[in-house]
């Protein structure tokens, strides 16, 4: 696995490569300093000035999600146990949270300091709360995966919501916070052909490719 960085003039340098086969999470902060999960056998690494060091070994499978509290603490989602950790400065760390899932594949900070966690294997968003250590789940899905959230300008995040209310009959959203929106063209990530026909199923033609093409918020 290897952390490649691709400057603006399409010019690319290799920073690190890990002894693992894959790259799965890498986060960087604005001093250049770079963070790298390496899977399987799964350790966190400390890229800086051309060398780099293990700050964090869990002893698990996969570490598939980086991102940083607002105190500066490295967080960490691994595979295999589905947990999360928090690595200080110094070094130290510490089990957060136990999802009792197979995996915990991502992190997303919200405003308040609180968590959204993502899941494989029962495919649960979760809202942590890092001051309570306690979590609740917000939705259980019926895919195996939650792999990705796309936060909107006034706090709003997505998870696949919007798919899944195009297989229902009778379809509710409060007026006054709801929004619906396919923000995949946003995450970079592709529509499959199911996804598209469940859209397609129910918008019309227009509406339906305004929606998947532009990911436009609709209240």
């Amino acid at each position: 696995g290897k952390v490649i960085l691709i400057r603006r003039d399409g010019e690319t340098e290799t920073l690190f490569a890990a002894e693992e086969p894959e790259i799965f999470a890498v986060w960087a902060n604005d001093k250049g300093v770079v963070y790298a999960g390496s899977s399987p056998d799964g350790k966190v690494y400390r890229i800086a000035g051309g060398a780099s060091e293990v700050v964090f070994d869990p002893e698990e499978t996969y570490i598939w999600d980086l991102e940083r509290t607002a105190k500066g603490d490295l967080l960490v989602a691994t595979g295999g146990e589905g947990r999360l950790y928090s690595v200080a400065a110094d070094g130290a760390s510490k089990l957060l949270y136990d999802t009792g899932d197979s995996h915990l594949r991502r992190i997303k900070r919200l405003r308040g300091g609180d968590l959204l966690l993502g899941t494989a294997g029962e495919g649960l968003i979760l809202r942590f709360s890092p001051a309570s250590g306690k979590a609740r789940t917000l939705y259980d899905s019926a895919h195996p995966e939650v792999v990705a959230f796309a936060e909107a300008d006034n706090g709003h995040c997505f998870a696949a919501g919007a798919i899944l209310s195009c297989t229902a009959d009778p379809r509710f959203m409060r007026t006054e916070r709801g929004v619906w929106c396919l923000p995949e063209v946003d995450l970079g990530l592709p529509l499959t052909p199911a996804m598209t026909a469940a859209v397609t199923a129910r918008l019309p033609g227009d509406a339906a490719a305004h929606a998947m093409l532009t990911g436009r918020r609709y209240t």
